[in-house]
């Protein structure tokens, strides 16, 4: 094609193609907003095209920044391009695929790749046989060229190429063939690309690549050992896609594949190690073929061992059945993890206990019988003068929780209460951060156990919430809001108030008076976490501090919808975080459940308002997860604040029926959207009857449908009968239908209050049908 551009427009665009290599933030602004404008200029593809493929005299680095601009166009304006620009731009690059300049080649795989992916390889047939005529070229720069654009090809359109042309051949078929004489290469590079884009085709699971299978299988194999990692690499990848979709074809030659991976899991290079560990792991996970790993046991588990860092996953699921584990994994384990925790070398001592954390839950059943002996070494390493080894001691201590809070162990779980709340204080962060985690892992395994030790616990995160730094603060706050749940209603008593609320609402006052929205806080979801758990165990001692809480999270939601409106409008604009919306709703619901109806005299006239209008928005929102929390919240207003939601009852019920789905796509949405519907019903009476067909229809549909979840039944059930209370009329027409499995499913709630209000509710309706009808349903419970 004979254009040709413009001289001065060239020079202009190379000066900016070489500032976008400036460190200058002045000059980056700048040209960026240059580079902006240049959508507007006439032939803008043909220019980047030009610099990309012809000018050589230009650095590598300025060509591919025009490269990357072009794959940028083509992306975005394939279907407005011109006829003769997408002619100039496939002719220069396909011609150009073989450029002396590394950078430049790939930058150029990566537009021929893009065009195909935009206009289909039926589109461009003749590009695959350029590519294919460039493998046997004599210059190395085209082929490899050609084999970095086919893997691009390969790795962005594997589906498509499984279709086949006009002609009737299939685009994968010949690749495959082809391909596979280059794992002969003299070339590494060109080796490693043949076995690795091969293995895409057989991740692809085409069926076009089942008759080479055997054949790629013993090709592979002659390729194991070579002396390149980059090779390497690609065979173990391979190795690990055959293992989990081609295990028949590996089981034959088991004892060289252990063998081999066993070899590369030990090796300098960290990439090979790592991707040789995922073998073990991948391998693991094929339950039907794990037994062949068990002969060879003996030789794994020291090599993983070693390789702890990497292989702590594999070592877990080496473990994973209990009934065997005692007998198979810790014979072999046992001496290596003895030689480590005792070792000299701290770095080997770590890893010793990392190892013996791993194993924790598949190991469980044998381990148990030496804890006694291996948690007092844990406590105290919990005191190394190595950091890491403090930390990694705190998290292997706490995936062994379940047995310490055991009462016969009562004086060793003391013993690690103290040494964690001293770790908690620790003057390096990581072992901090370590702690905490670790202390809220055994909170919740010692539960209302916690209630003995409040007071130096207490003690330790007054200190705590003074010195911690804003990452762990977050984790602090997990292990307040655990410490809460665990105690529930003996909180108030015990000093909590006085000397952690104080601490926990200055942080409250901080992230008010830096930013109403916090959307850059990474502690705001945490701290309002940590609050509701506060306010759910404190009960009516949360009242003071209730009007900042609830003044706050109305304000943070109304500022979020408020910037997700901005955001839409305006692509500019940062989408703010939603899951803000949903932490906010959960704290006035813990509030109002805290509170009961003293909420409302919190909540003038003027805020109680907005907090409906608000919580209108959030029960059709886009996210399920605000859709969620908007109606628990809604279920807990109509269940401690009624009075606030009364008129509004008609309203809220159109909303609620929309959302009651029985297909149950978003679950908990459809949950408590039932859930809710049923508090209402109990409060409401009459006022719901004209929704209640509608509600019925669907609540009786999801019932009685096996495949939906268990809770969802449970919940349903419970909200028929409460139907009762306001409309039995409403529900009689669907009794005869239904009762059986409302009495099956209604058996099975644990919640005795929920269970009995749905059975009052439901004897309303049974009452319908006279006095025998009533008499046989009370009998079936």
């Amino acid at each position: 094609m004979d254009w040709q551009p413009d001289q001065s427009v060239l020079v202009q665009l190379i000066q900016l193609f070489i500032n976008t290599q400036s460190a200058d933030n002045a000059v980056q602004q700048e040209n960026n907003a240059k580079l902006s404008e240049l959508q507007k200029l006439p032939k803008l593809t043909n220019y980047l095209v030009f610099i990309l493929t012809q000018m050589l005299d230009q650095p590598g680095e300025v060509r591919a920044v025009s490269g990357l601009l072009l794959k940028n166009k083509v992306s975005l304006d394939y279907s407005s391009l011109a006829l003769d620009e997408l002619l100039y731009l496939k002719t220069q690059a396909i011609n150009s695929m073989g450029d002396p300049d590394s950078l430049v080649r790939h930058t150029l795989g990566t537009v021929i790749s893009t065009i195909v992916i935009m206009g289909g390889i039926n589109q461009w047939p003749e590009a695959l046989s350029r590519l294919f005529e460039a493998l046997d070229s004599s210059s190395y720069d085209i082929v490899e060229g050609a084999w970095d654009t086919l893997r691009k090809i390969c790795e962005d359109s594997r589906s498509v190429l499984t279709e086949p042309f006009q002609n009737g051949q299939v685009p994968i078929e010949l690749m495959f063939q082809k391909f596979l004489t280059f794992f002969t290469s003299q070339y590494p590079v060109l080796k490693a690309h043949a076995i690795s884009t091969i293995n895409i085709f057989i991740s692809s699971k085409s069926n076009a690549v089942e008759p080479y299978i055997d054949v790629y299988v013993t090709e592979l194999f002659k390729q194991a050992n070579d002396n390149d990692i980059a090779v390497r690499i690609a065979v173990c990848k391979s190795i690990i896609t055959l293992l989990e979709l081609h295990t028949e074809k590996l089981i034959p030659e088991i004892e060289n594949v252990v063998a081999y991976m066993l070899y590369s899991t030990q090796a300098d290079d960290q990439t090979l190690a790592m991707d040789a560990c995922e073998f073990w792991l991948s391998f693991c996970e094929l339950d039907q073929y794990v037994i062949y790993l068990k002969p060879h046991l003996a030789a794994i588990i020291p090599v993983l061992f070693e390789k702890t860092k990497y292989a702590e996953e594999d070592i877990i699921l080496l473990g994973v059945d209990e009934s065997d584990a005692e007998d198979e994994i810790l014979p072999f384990l046992l001496p290596t993890l003895n030689d480590a925790l005792f070792s000299e070398d701290w770095v080997k001592k770590e890893s010793g206990i990392l190892c013996l954390g791993a194993i924790a839950e598949g190991c469980s059943t044998g381990i148990n019988n030496h804890l006694s002996t291996l948690l007092p070494y844990l406590i105290s390493a919990v005191g190394d003068k190595y950091h890491l080894t403090r930390s990694i001691s705190c998290w292997t201590i706490s995936r062994y929780s379940a047995w310490i809070v055991q009462p016969e162990n009562k004086l060793l779980f003391e013993q690690t209460l103290q040494v964690m709340l001293k770790a908690i204080l620790d003057k390096n962060k990581r072992v901090q951060e370590a702690a905490c985690s670790a202390f809220s892992t055994l909170e919740e395994a010692a539960g209302e156990d916690m209630t003995l030790y409040m007071p130096i616990v207490i003690q330790t995160f007054e200190v705590a919430l003074s010195n911690y730094q804003a990452k762990n603060l977050i984790i602090l706050y997990d292990s307040i809001g655990t410490l809460a749940e665990c105690v529930g209603s003996e909180l108030p008593q015990s000093g909590f108030i006085e000397k952690i609320m104080p601490n926990l609402m200055d942080k409250f006052l901080q992230l008010s008076t830096v930013s109403l929205l916090a959307f850059e806080e990474p502690d705001t979801f945490p701290l309002l976490e940590c609050v509701s758990s506060i306010a759910l165990s404190l009960g009516q001692s949360f009242k003071p501090y209730a009007p900042t809480v609830l003044l706050y999270c109305i304000n943070l939601i109304q500022e979020t919808q408020q910037q997700e409106q901005l955001a839409l409008s305006n692509p500019n604009e940062d989408m703010p975080d939603k899951d803000l919306i949903s932490v906010s709703l959960d704290l006035i619901s813990a509030t109002a459940q805290a509170l009961g109806p003293d909420t409302l005299q919190i909540l003038n006239k003027e805020l109680s308002s907005l907090l409906l209008q608000l919580l209108n928005v959030c029960l059709t929102d886009s996210s399920a997860e605000v859709r969620q929390s908007g109606f628990a919240l809604l279920g807990d207003l109509t269940i401690h604040c009624y009075e606030l939601i009364a008129g509004l009852i008609p309203f809220f019920m159109g909303t609620i029926n929309d959302q009651i789905d029985p297909a149950f796509t978003y679950v908990n949405v459809c949950n408590n959207a039932i859930w809710t519907c049923g508090e209402i019903a109990v409060q409401s009476k009459e006022q719901i009857a004209q929704f209640l067909p509608s509600v019925v229809e669907k609540v009786v549909h999801i019932m009685k449908n096996d495949s939906a979840p268990m809770a969802l039944r449970e919940n349903t059930a419970i909200a028929l009968g409460r139907f009762g209370y306001s409309s039995p009329q409403i529900v009689a027409p669907v009794l005869e239908s239904v009762l059986d499995t409302y009495c099956n499913i209604l058996k099975q709630v644990t919640d005795e209050m929920e269970k009995k209000s749905s059975l009052e509710g439901m004897l309303a309706v049974v009452s319908l049908f006279g006095d025998d009808a009533k008499a046989q349903f009370i009998q079936r419970f």
